[in-house]
Parts: structure tokens; sequence; C-alpha cells
């Protein structure tokens, strides 16, 4: 049985101990749930030196665009919420759980069976 599923970390901000613990979360669900994407959603970023893309985190959105270290300025002015992300993090849920996983006639036509990011 094929169960796509989404999972959305939600964060105030993000730093590097946070992103660690997301990656562990993310190997977890993915194995519990092969079909499942995964990610982090923060509002503000506070973390410079990492690698996030060694992990099994799909994306990572900062809807903010702003260092979570100018919060403390005393003349702060948030950046708005970047709609077209929150529009996008919907968008890629929907397709991830309306994509088709496996279509024999697809693959004749193709000749591949996954039709995977990346190898089009």
């Amino acid at each position: 049985m094929i169960v796509p599923a989404v999972a959305i970390e939600c964060k105030r901000y993000l730093e590097r101990n946070m992103l660690d613990e997301c990656a562990g979360t993310a190997e977890k669900v993915k194995r519990a749930t092969p079909y499942a994407i995964y990610f982090v959603v923060a509002e503000y970023l506070k973390m410079d030196d990492a690698a996030p893309e060694i992990s099994l985190i799909d994306e990572i959105f900062v809807l903010r665009k702003q260092r979570n270290s100018e919060r403390s300025d005393a003349a702060f002015k948030p950046n708005p919420i970047d709609a077209t992300l929150v529009w996008e993090i919907y968008e890629l849920s929907i397709r991830h759980l309306k994509k088709v996983w496996w279509d024999p006639d697809s693959a004749l036509k193709t000749g591949k069976a996954f039709g995977r990011p990346g190898f089009d």
C-alpha cells in the first residue's frame, strides 16, 4: 500500500543543533513512511555553517528571509512572511500527495519506471 505523507516541522528560528534534530527526525519519518517528504519551516535563520543537503530533509524554508540576530536590535522591524514561499509549500505538498507513484503504461512510453526528479 502506498501512503504518501507530508511532514512539516515548524520552528521560530533554525540553528545548527535544531537542524541536527530535524535531520534525525526526517530520517525516522522516512524510515517509517517511505513515501513521505519532510520540510522544515522557520520564521528566522540562526545558522551559518551546516550541511543540510546531506540530510533527508527535502527542503528548508525561511519565511521572513531574515536572521534571528536582527531581532535583538531596538529598531528591529520584521520582514513580512513571504506569501510566495507559503504558497510553494502548499503546492509542493499537494503535488506530492497527488503524485502517481507507479504507472506501467508510462514506463513503457518513457522506458523509466519511477520518473524521479533529476532523471528526466
